[in-house]
């Protein structure tokens, strides 16, 4: 089973990038990560992306450019991660 994740490296004007901590219970629990989160059935990985930093953080991205698309086999899983930066955001 391949989960397929939209991933934003936000990025402030004064160069700092957002992460934040998994919580203990998730996969890969107490680890650093990116915003982001699976994308649904019927969506690009774009409107997941949007989709999901709106839910999460209340930002509407103004502008996401694709980085690299990153496939990582986990012992349970595989995950495809699409990356975004984004720089601009309300």
């Amino acid at each position: 089973m391949t989960v397929h994740v939209a991933v934003a490296v936000l990025i402030n004007p004064h160069g700092q990038i957002l992460i934040s901590k998994r919580s203990a219970s998730q996969h890969q629990g107490n680890k650093w990560e990116f915003p982001g989160g699976k994308v649904e059935a019927g969506e690009t990985s774009r409107q997941a992306l949007r989709r999901e930093i709106r839910e999460e953080l209340g930002l509407v991205i103004q502008s996401a450019d694709l980085l690299m698309y990153i496939t990582h086999r986990y012992p349970d899983k595989k995950v495809q991660l699409d990356v975004y930066i984004v720089n601009d955001w309300q």
